[in-house]
C-alpha cells in the first residue's frame, strides 16, 4: 500500500519543522548571498529539496543542521547555474560567507539593527548608496551601475568593500559592547 502524503503521520510535524526555520534559513541564505530575489529563489528550491528528502531526515538529529546543509548545496547549485550570466562572487568567498552565516545568526538581535544602521551612516557616500539601493531599495547591480553611470564589476567592488567597512565596524561596535 502507498502512502500519500495526507496518510503520513509525520508530515503535520515535518511542515511545522520546515516552517519554524524559514526565518533563520533566510537570514542564512542573506548572509551567504546578499540579494533578495536570489534569496527567494534559492529558499524555494531548498523547501522543494527539504520535501523530497523529507524520508532521509533522521529524527532525533537536528533539522537546523539538515536543512542548512540542504541550502548549502542549493546555494553552490544556483551559483553555478548562474556562473555564466552574470558577476558572481568566487567559491571561496561563498564557502567563507557560509562558515560565518551561522556565528552571524547567533548574534542577531535588536540591538544589532541599531549597531548596523550607526556602521552605514559611517561609510563613504557612494558605498551608502550603493547598500541602499542594492539590499533596501533591492536593485540589481545592472540597475546600480546604470544609474551611476559606472560599471557592473564596479558596483560589485564597491559593494564588496562596504561589507567589509560594515563587518569592520559591527566588530568594533560588538567588542565596545562585550568589554
Amino acid at each position: 500500500m502507498m502512502l500519500v502524503a495526507n496518510e503520513d503521520p509525520s508530515v503535520p510535524h515535518f511542515e511545522h519543522e520546515v516552517g519554524a526555520v524559514q526565518p533563520r534559513l533566510t537570514r542564512y541564505l542573506i548572509a551567504s548571498v546578499g540579494n533578495s530575489a536570489d534569496v527567494d529563489d534559492i529558499l524555494q528550491e531548498t523547501n522543494l529539496v527539504l520535501w523530497k528528502k523529507r524520508l532521509d531526515f533522521e529524527p532525533g538529529t537536528s533539522f537546523w543542521a539538515w536543512a542548512q546543509k540542504v541550502a548549502f548545496f542549493q546555494i553552490m547549485a544556483f551559483r553555478k547555474r548562474q556562473s555564466r550570466s552574470r558577476l558572481v562572487l568566487d567559491d571561496d568567498v561563498v564557502h567563507l560567507l557560509a562558515a560565518e552565516a551561522p556565528v552571524v545568526l547567533e548574534q542577531e538581535n535588536p540591538a544589532n539593527h541599531l549597531q548596523l544602521k550607526t556602521c552605514i551612516e559611517t561609510l563613504p557616500d557612494r558605498q551608502r548608496e550603493f547598500i541602499h539601493g542594492h539590499y533596501y531599495e533591492k536593485r540589481s547591480l545592472k540597475s546600480l551601475a546604470d544609474l551611476h553611470s559606472t560599471s557592473v564589476a564596479a558596483v560589485g567592488q564597491t559593494l564588496y568593500r562596504a561589507r567589509l567597512n560594515l563587518q569592520r565596524c559591527l566588530l568594533k561596535s560588538s567588542n565596545r559592547f562585550s568589554q
